[in-house]
């Protein structure tokens, strides 16, 4: 397979990539459509989270009584998968396994009816993958990291 080289924008977007996480759309403003929806995560946790409406009151809503905003996304989804670390990349909506060392990446399944509404491909499931530290013999793993010239990450991985 030989090597494929990843660009990042900052060093948490990186850090997300190499512990196997999986990064999604800007979440900063809220998403409209979730109440109802489902992810079913198989790993770190084999648990389907079932989004519901907002503990906010009305009034902090903005008029948009079904979004949910990234506070509401995280509760609920770490309520649920209690082994999964959400946060924001950027604006962007982020998980990862809250494991140290991490042992294992996050897996979404395709029959999750979230997945279009937070941007995913929603024919496929979702896997991150883990990136192994240089001096491992396992596949794929981290060779070199480097800054470019417009300030973004460069990532060289082994593919074995």
């Amino acid at each position: 397979m030989g090597w494929s080289m990843r660009k990042f924008r900052d060093l948490s977007e990186m850090e997300n990539c190499l512990n196997g996480g999986i990064l999604g759309v800007n979440v900063s403003r809220g998403v409209a459509g979730l109440i109802g929806k489902t992810l079913i995560f198989t790993t770190p946790d084999s648990v389907t989270v079932t989004f519901a409406h907002s503990s906010k009151p009305a009034d902090m809503l903005l008029d948009q009584g079904d979004a949910l905003f990234f506070s509401d996304i995280k509760a609920q989804i770490e309520a649920v998968a209690t082994h999964v670390k959400v946060y924001q990349i950027g604006g962007c909506l982020a998980f990862v396994h809250k494991a140290t060392p991490i042992a294992q990446p996050i897996s979404i399944t395709v029959n999750s009816s979230a997945l279009s509404v937070l941007g995913f491909d929603d024919a496929a499931a979702l896997t991150g993958r883990l990136v192994y530290p240089p001096e491992s013999t396992d596949t794929p793993r981290f060779a070199w990291e480097s800054t470019t010239n417009d300030g973004a990450h460069a990532l060289w991985i082994w593919e074995g």
